[in-house]
């Protein structure tokens, strides 16, 4: 072995665990660089390639990953992994297109297709092409019965469709197989709750917080269920619980849930002026739609509900339904911009 063979070799072993390390501590844009690196020095190693990738998609550098997994697909154009995280990354960065065309070829070589298919119904979904999104989900869990991320991503797009009972049906499907995480077990509670099951809802709102104790995103849930039964002095109690500081937006949103549901329209301008203007999204938007339409500002509420459903499309149905915008509702600018 020649010296500069010698030499290369312990500076690629040096970058592997340099890399290692910067992996541990989290910093995964760097650990990429290093694996990078040493790719470059030992271009025979081609999975330290797709391993820069996977680490820059950790990063959240999607579009830095996007070439290496190109580069890797050259010398390995049949490599499932190597298109899956392509098909990811384009995703990420919002070119479904590209994304499903990549998942489609990988389901063509797959000989266990469930991921792919788990991936093409999450690139439909995104594109917002939910019909498509369920069909994809639907063959995943068909091929796997155990595979429970596809449960979850079926319910939650029946949820947004409104069809509780089918989306109550698929997370118990999924959390019986496993334990599941807080937001599982919460949306579970949000479709018994839709349905006015409420024993139901308080039943699985306990076993979330026996699973994840102090959990701010329980709590809050709580609140949100005893909003629903108008129960103001249980979600205060809530709110209490929460640390004002650490579960700001949680405090913020449940406050501002009571003052709209008391038509405390006064209480409801004053939370909305402590919000920051980066933590200002859709539903800032709406709820100054709420004020302005209730205290006789019909223009200004008009302009706030644009701009909610400008951010959220979502926002359309929820202003159909809301009964707080009674007094703008026959207002042609408030059908157009619902319908």
């Amino acid at each position: 072995m020649s010296i500069v063979s010698a030499l290369n070799k312990m500076v690629v072993r040096f970058l592997k665990k340099y890399s290692e390390k910067l992996e541990k501590k989290q910093r995964f844009h760097f650990a990429a660089k290093m694996v990078y690196y040493a790719y470059k020095i030992s271009e025979k190693e081609l999975e330290l390639l797709l391993k820069s990738a996977s680490l820059e998609i950790k990063a959240k550098k999607h579009s830095l990953s996007i070439p290496l997994l190109q580069q890797f697909l050259i010398h390995d154009p049949n490599s499932l992994k190597a298109m899956l995280l392509l098909g990811i990354a384009y995703r990420q960065i919002g070119n479904y297109g590209e994304a499903i065309k990549v998942h489609l070829k990988s389901l063509e070589q797959d000989e266990d297709p469930v991921r792919a298919h788990y991936s093409l119904g999450i690139d439909y979904e995104k594109k917002g092409n939910n019909e498509t999104a369920k069909r994809y989900y639907t063959k995943a869990i068909e091929l796997d019965k155990a595979f429970t991320k596809a449960y979850f991503r079926l319910a939650n797009i029946y949820m947004k469709e409104e069809k509780y009972d089918l989306a109550v049906s698929l997370h118990i499907d999924g959390l019986s197989l496993r334990e599941g995480s807080v937001n599982e077990w919460i949306n579970l509670a949000y479709c018994y709750i839709k349905t006015a099951r409420h024993e139901a809802a308080l039943k699985v709102l306990k076993e979330a917080l026996k699973l994840n104790p102090g959990s701010a995103k329980v709590i809050f849930a709580f609140g949100t269920y005893y909003l629903s039964q108008h129960k103001y002095e249980k979600v205060e109690e809530m709110i209490d619980k929460l640390d004002t500081m650490k579960d700001r937006e949680f405090c913020l949103a449940l406050k501002i849930k009571v003052a709209k549901d008391k038509h405390q329209y006064e209480e409801l301008k004053e939370i909305l002026e402590v919000i920051k203007r980066k933590e200002r999204e859709a539903e800032y938007w709406y709820y100054k739609a709420v004020y302005y339409t209730n205290t006789g500002k019909e223009k200004k509420a008009i302009k706030e509900l644009r701009k909610a459903i400008r951010e959220n499309k979502a926002m359309k149905e929820e202003a159909k339904k809301e009964e707080q915008f009674a007094k703008i509702r026959e207002k042609e600018e408030f059908k157009e911009i619902v319908k």
